[in-house]
C-alpha cells in the first residue's frame, strides 16, 4: 500500500496545522498540502520550515480551490505516480488512538475529512463533483462508490477529532 495524503488548508492557524499534520504524517508515503489562503497571506512556507519533512509539498493556484479541484488533481497526480491510496484531510482535523471495533456503512456516508479511498476506484467512478466546491461532496462521493459496488468501512478503532467550520 502507497498512500498520499491531502491536507487543504485555508487561513490556518499554523500551530493547530502542524500539530493536525504530525498525528497522520508517519503513518503515510506523502503529503501535499494544497494552499487555498491567497499567496500574499500564505503561513505555509513557515510550517514547511518547522515541519522538516521531505514527504511534504505545498501545491497552490494561488486561490481558493475549495477541495473537490484540489482532490482530483491529487488523484491524478497519485494515480501517475503509482499511489494506491488517497486519504483525504481537512486542516482542523487529527488522529487520536482509541479502542473500538470496524463498522460496515450500508446507508449514508462519511466525512471526506479522514477518509481513505483506493485510487483505482476513481478510474471506474470519476473524481469529486467540482460544482459541489465542499458541500456535499463526501456524501455524493459515498453514494457513487455503493452504486458501483464499492463498500465504505467505518473504522471506529481509530479516532479523530475534527471542528466543522
Amino acid at each position: 500500500m502507497k498512500i498520499v495524503a491531502i491536507v487543504t488548508s485555508y487561513y490556518p492557524d499554523a500551530k493547530n496545522l502542524e500539530y493536525n499534520i504530525k498525528s497522520y504524517l508517519p503513518w503515510i508515503d506523502r503529503l501535499i498540502i494544497w494552499e487555498n489562503t491567497p499567496a500574499n497571506k500564505s503561513i505555509i512556507e513557515q510550517l514547511i520550515d518547522r515541519l522538516q519533512n521531505d514527504k511534504v509539498e505545498v501545491r497552490t493556484t494561488g486561490k481558493n480551490e475549495y477541495l473537490a479541484f484540489p482532490f482530483n488533481e491529487t488523484i491524478r497526480w497519485a494515480q501517475k505516480q503509482g499511489y494506491t491510496h488517497l486519504l483525504t484531510m481537512d486542516q482542523d482535523s487529527y488522529f487520536k488512538e482509541d479502542e473500538s471495533n470496524t463498522i460496515y456503512i450500508d446507508k449514508g456516508s462519511v466525512y471526506s475529512s479522514g477518509s481513505i479511498y483506493k485510487t483505482a476506484m476513481f478510474d471506474k467512478i470519476g473524481g469529486f463533483r467540482e460544482d459541489f466546491a465542499i458541500y456535499c461532496l463526501d456524501t455524493e462521493i459515498c453514494m457513487r462508490a455503493r452504486k458501483n459496488g464499492y463498500k465504505i468501512a467505518l473504522f471506529t478503532d481509530i479516532y479523530m477529532e475534527h471542528t466543522e467550520g
